[in-house]
């Protein structure tokens, strides 16, 4: 029962827990073309560092499969692991390319 009657105490302490909250600006997320294309730029800058990490990732993947396969099947596994890498690469460059395409294209 004391612990109710604590709670209960305690419960005009909640309603003034939101006090001086205000509601959100109606503030455009961009207000102009280089904000969007800078949005861009970023989002490309954090694709490309995570394919370069994973690029590294599966290249020493491959290389494991290769050394600690003793010839065979595995060897043959660490080098189609190895292209995919080497495509996922390739894929992560185009990416980062992509900016720049939109940008001459659009002519800023």
């Amino acid at each position: 029962m004391k612990k109710f009657i604590y709670s209960l105490m305690l419960l005009p302490l909640t309603s003034f827990a939101a006090d001086g909250v205000s509601p959100p600006k109606d503030k455009p997320m961009f207000n102009n073309l280089d904000e969007v294309l800078a949005k861009i730029y970023d989002l490309m800058d954090w694709v490309f560092t995570g394919a370069f990490i994973l690029t590294i990732l599966f290249v020493l993947i491959a290389a494991y499969k290769m050394i600690t396969s003793g010839g065979g099947k595995g060897v043959e596994e660490g080098k189609q692991t190895l292209i995919w890498a080497i495509i996922g690469f390739a894929v992560a460059l185009i990416a980062k390319a992509v900016p720049v395409v939109v940008e001459s294209f659009l002519g800023v």
